[in-house]
C-alpha cells in the first residue's frame, strides 16, 4: 500500500475529516485517463461505517472506463467550493482505490438512503457499485489548518 501521508499524521484531523465526508454525499472524483491526464468528474457516494465509500457508476461514464484500467483515484469533498470565502472552509481529499462489487439489496438500500433519486438508475444494467477504500486523506480545515491523515487514523476516527 502506498500512502501520500507524511511521516506524521494528525489524528486530531481525522475526526473532522470523517464528519465532513459523512455529512456530504457528493464529491469530485479524479481518475487517470488513458492519456495519463487527471480526469475530474462529479459523483455521488454513500459512506460505509468503516470509512469506505459506496459509488454507483455507469459503464457509459468516462471515469468508469478509466477506473477499469487503473483503480487508483481520489475524491474531493468540498461542500463550500463556490463560496466567496471557500478557501477558509473545510475540505478533504481522500486517495485510494476502487473495487467492483456485486449488486445486492444491502448495497442498494445503503445508496438509496442517501440518494433516493438513484432508484431510477438501479434498474439499468449499466450501473454498477464500486467500493472506494481510502488509503490516506488530506484534510484542510481552513487557512493554516491542514495535514495528511494516515489510513489507520482515518479508520479509527468515529469508530
Amino acid at each position: 500500500m502506498v500512502s501520500f501521508a507524511k511521516t506524521m499524521s494528525f489524528a486530531s484531523y481525522a475526526k473532522p475529516a470523517r464528519e465532513l465526508i459523512n455529512q456530504n454525499t457528493r464529491a469530485v472524483l479524479s481518475t487517470i485517463s488513458d492519456q495519463w491526464f487527471p480526469y475530474a468528474s462529479m459523483v455521488d457516494y454513500a459512506p460505509f461505517e468503516d470509512g469506505d465509500l459506496l459509488l454507483l457508476l455507469s459503464n457509459l461514464a468516462e471515469h468508469t472506463r478509466y477506473l477499469s484500467v487503473n483503480p487508483k483515484c481520489s475524491l474531493l469533498v468540498a461542500p463550500n467550493l463556490y463560496d466567496a470565502d471557500g478557501f477558509s472552509k473545510a475540505r478533504v481529499t481522500v486517495v485510494g482505490e476502487v473495487e467492483l462489487l456485486s449488486r445486492s439489496d444491502e448495497l442498494a438500500q445503503l445508496f438509496l438512503k442517501y440518494h433516493p433519486r438513484a432508484s431510477a438508475y438501479m434498474v439499468m444494467n449499466d450501473f454498477r457499485f464500486f467500493r472506494f477504500a481510502p488509503e490516506s486523506a488530506r484534510y484542510i480545515g481552513g487557512f493554516g489548518r491542514m495535514a495528511w491523515i494516515t489510513q489507520d487514523d482515518y479508520r479509527a476516527a468515529l469508530g
